[in-house]
């Protein structure tokens, strides 16, 4: 499980006229810091993506899972931009840890996500796979009611 936290803009509730006039303040922000053409041109396509999905950015972001590395960076960062940029508001998408299961699949996904070389924006990568780990799992399937299921099937074979 991954907490994040981000802002709680609410898109659903944006009138096509308060989209137009956010993405007026993007453009105003980007040729304010003088970025190049193609980086505003990127980001306001991905804001205007983000603006028109009405999903929380969690689940934009999520959205863009099966691309490429350099494109899931590109839209965190238009995001990030415009969150820090054109809201002032705080933007924290990164978290400091990760705590997953034993399984090894985790790992290629949270290296495509999370990888960075830079040691100030690295996310710690915590493998739990044991008895005492899989405690803590247990309770997990039990709030979300999977544990019987799994038994069941277990039980059969």
């Amino acid at each position: 499980m991954v907490i994040l936290l981000f802002t709680s803009l609410n898109v659903k509730k944006l009138t096509p006229r308060e989209r137009y006039e956010l993405i007026g303040k993007l453009i105003e922000e980007i040729k304010l810091r003088k970025y190049s053409y193609q980086t505003g041109k990127a980001y306001i396509s991905v804001v205007k993506r983000f603006l028109k999905s009405g999903k929380r950015t969690r689940e934009f972001l999520l959205s863009y899972s099966y691309k490429s590395r350099s494109t899931m960076r590109g839209a965190y960062l238009a995001l990030k931009f415009f969150y820090k940029n054109v809201f002032n508001e705080r933007f924290d998408g990164r978290p400091k840890r990760i705590v997953v299961g034993g399984l090894w699949a985790y790992e290629k996904g949270f290296k495509k996500v999370f990888y960075s070389r830079y040691e100030e924006h690295r996310v710690e990568f915590v493998r739990r796979a044991g008895i005492r780990a899989r405690e803590a799992n247990n309770v997990v399937e039990r709030l979300h009611g999977s544990l019987k299921d799994r038994l069941k099937s277990l039980r059969e074979k």
